[in-house]
């Protein structure tokens, strides 16, 4: 019998990783595979036939190279993915990166520690004299780096990458910059799915937007206000409009609460729910007509909220950038970060006012969602890399099955409709 690692976030953890790797394992789960799932959480969610071992962060891991198979689901959450950074060199694995902007880690482990010389040091390997130029400016003017719009353009995820066995990440958008960094180990694209099936929804208009997830200023949920702002007064005839939204708010945001009170009136209700439970969460999302997830900067992530809304056959709205922007045109409006706000508004507008136009968008997602995904065939092939993690055969894009088994990955069947938006004589 083959024996599988895998360390890693677990819920109850309040992490988008933690939900992904229980339902990993629960697809990966069988009697030829042993899986033993390490975790700080300190009551894990129990799923039969797994041994699943609670750990402290600087102990219990004496066994874990007499594993076949060890996978770090790794993040930049330094909460949930801290302690498995001394574990990357010592037990080498596969590393499943979820996020490619791993600065924050970096900077929590050097520069936030007192130790500003390995920062710049990090900076300097990585990135030469532009990298090291612009962390002793960020460090000197306190302008950091992690905590600005720059932070994309130096990732540092490659000081983790140099010992794996193997590297999997969920878009082109980070396959390209892993396998330009760390080209010498074998890399793989796959989607980021869940254990979910699609429902059709009951609404055939716009009645309730969701922006779940929590809020953090990367996420732009002053965007997604100010667009519905400004288009009150044309949407009121078509019936009252609901903008809920889910998840813990980050400070740097509280000021957006007060923001949606000032807005709220019968036609527009604006709901901050803060953070849920997964029964409650489950209820906001099944209940969403349109999502919005918005995202700028990226940090080289895959959206969980997103990719469970395509699973479920809900219609969303995203930026053009990093992994959203290869997410399939028929399915997912992409809007351009200049002047988002505006085409967002005008977005919502046409979809709010020519229901048809939303019913027909609505029941492409859905048709998508039924026939696009095979949980099977991504288990297979999850499991071939864990056994083969350097068969040449599969460092190629062998799960494109996803974007194209139903065959709407092709150019917006609504004859460019955000083209039109843009244009200023639509309205």
């Amino acid at each position: 019998m083959k024996t599988l690692a895998l360390l890693t976030p677990w819920p109850p953890q309040h992490s988008g990783i933690a939900d992904y790797a229980y339902d990993l394992v629960k697809l990966l789960a069988s009697p030829s595979l042993a899986i033993v799932v390490y975790t700080t959480e300190k009551n894990p969610r129990a799923l039969p036939g797994i041994d699943i071992v609670s750990i402290d962060e600087q102990s219990g891991f004496d066994h874990l190279d007499e594993f076949d198979c060890l996978i770090y689901q790794l993040g930049n959450n330094t909460k949930f993915h801290l302690w498995m950074i001394p574990l990357l060199h010592r037990h080498p694995g596969i590393i499943h990166l979820h996020d490619l902007v791993m600065h924050h880690m970096a900077a929590w482990l050097t520069w936030l520690q007192g130790d500003a010389e390995a920062y710049l040091n990090l900076m300097n390997k990585w990135y030469g004299a532009t990298g090291a130029l612009e962390a002793t400016r960020s460090l000197e003017q306190e302008d950091y780096i992690w905590n600005s719009d720059r932070v994309a353009d130096f990732p540092l995820c490659e000081e983790y990458l140099q010992d794996a066995r193997a590297i999997i990440v969920h878009s082109d958008y980070a396959l390209g910059h892993v396998r330009s960094t760390a080209g010498h180990v074998p890399s793989f694209k796959l989607p980021q799915l869940y254990d979910l099936k699609p429902k059709a929804r009951a609404s055939q208009k716009i009645q309730r937007i969701s922006v779940l997830g929590g809020v953090d200023p990367q996420k732009r949920l002053d965007w997604v206000i100010g667009a519905l702002d400004g288009i009150q007064d044309s949407i009121a005839a078509a019936g009252p409009i609901e903008l809920h939204v889910a998840g813990a708010i980050d400070s740097k945001c509280i000021q957006l609460q007060e923001e949606a009170r000032r807005l709220n009136r019968p036609t527009l209700k604006i709901v901050f729910h803060g953070r849920v439970n997964e029964q409650r969460f489950a209820q906001l999302f099944e209940g969403t007509d349109l999502c919005v997830a918005l995202r700028y900067p990226t940090m080289g992530e895959t959206s969980a909220i997103v990719m469970k809304a395509l699973q479920l056959g809900i219609p969303t709205i995203v930026n053009d950038i990093g992994w959203y922007a290869e997410l399939p045109d028929a399915i997912v409006k992409k809007l351009p970060v200049s002047g988002c706000e505006q085409t967002l508004g005008k977005l919502l507008e046409y979809l709010v006012l020519e229901q048809g136009a939303y019913q027909e968008w609505s029941k492409r997602c859905l048709d998508y969602a039924r026939t696009a995904f095979s949980l099977q065939e991504y288990g297979a092939h999850y499991l071939d890399i864990c056994t083969n993690p350097e068969g040449e055969e599969l460092v190629t894009d062998i799960f494109s099955w996803v974007f194209t088994e139903c065959g709407l990955t092709g150019s917006d069947e609504e004859d460019g409709l955000l083209d039109k938006l843009l244009g200023e004589s639509y309205f």
